[in-house]
């Protein structure tokens, strides 16, 4: 950890006399200086700030809640999507099972089968990427809260760097 702030500075940051004062939307942007603070302040904090615990505890709630909330919504738009596409599907396969239709007329309904594919196709993979980030961030979240405990603990919450150097 590099230099840590005096408490003095960590207030002068958050806008407030004492940490008595510190409100459930600050602790946000306490967990954000959290590099800055060393265990000592934190225990401060804790001490001077018995409600803490419990804002950390509702924001990492809210924070769940939200990251469940967008995984059900995006569950259902694929499940619809998917739903959709395939009554698509199979509605194109019945009518190429009319002997009627000419090899063109058959081919163009094969064509737009495969387009409608390819685009479940591609919805699927952007859908892995929007999976990927929600995690992405879920592990920030995670990290963060390491961080916090870690300082709190006296643990080192010197966390290895992720990505180039």
């Amino acid at each position: 950890m590099g230099k840590t702030w005096s408490e003095e500075k960590l207030l002068k940051k958050l806008g407030i006399d004492g940490f008595g004062e510190m409100t459930e939307d600050m602790v946000p942007s306490l967990i954000s200086m959290s590099d800055k603070i060393n265990s000592e302040t934190f225990r401060s904090i804790m001490e001077q700030c018995p409600d803490f615990a419990n804002f950390s505890k509702e924001m990492a709630a809210e924070y769940k809640d939200t990251l469940d909330k967008a995984l059900t919504q995006n569950d259902e738009s694929m499940k619809n999507y998917y739903a959709a596409g395939t009554k698509i599907i199979d509605s194109l396969q019945k009518m190429l099972e009319d002997d009627n239709l000419t090899f063109e007329e058959k081919q163009i309904i094969i064509d737009k089968m495969t387009v409608l594919h390819n685009n479940m196709f591609l919805k699927d993979s952007e859908n892995k990427r929007f999976l990927y980030s929600v995690a992405a961030v879920a592990s920030v979240g995670l990290i963060a809260v390491a961080t916090v405990a870690a300082a709190i603990f006296g643990g080192d919450s010197d966390l290895p760097k992720i990505g180039k150097q």
